[in-house]
């Protein structure tokens, strides 16, 4: 997680606070059951409201990359790189 939270910090160098306020706000409204991750359900559903025609299986894919910790969650760090 350390150095997750280096390369994320050093890529919103140039983000402003109401950005970075906007982003977290955002990302708590994909995190349905308020636990502080994206697991892949609310992954999946969030990828129907934007593309109803996703599968499930297009949507693992693209969880796989974006959780760089490979421990089935989505965290805040992870959700702004």
């Amino acid at each position: 997680m350390a150095l997750l939270a280096v390369e994320c910090w050093a890529l919103m160098a140039d983000v402003t606070p109401k950005q970075l306020a906007n982003l977290r706000k955002t990302f708590e409204s994909y995190d349905s059951n308020r636990d502080g991750f994206i697991d892949l359900n609310e992954f999946h559903a969030l990828f129907k409201k934007l593309d109803g025609d996703v599968t499930r299986g297009e949507c693992e894919l693209d969880f796989e990359v974006a959780d760089t910790e490979g421990d089935g969650y989505i965290v805040f760090e992870e959700f702004i790189v």
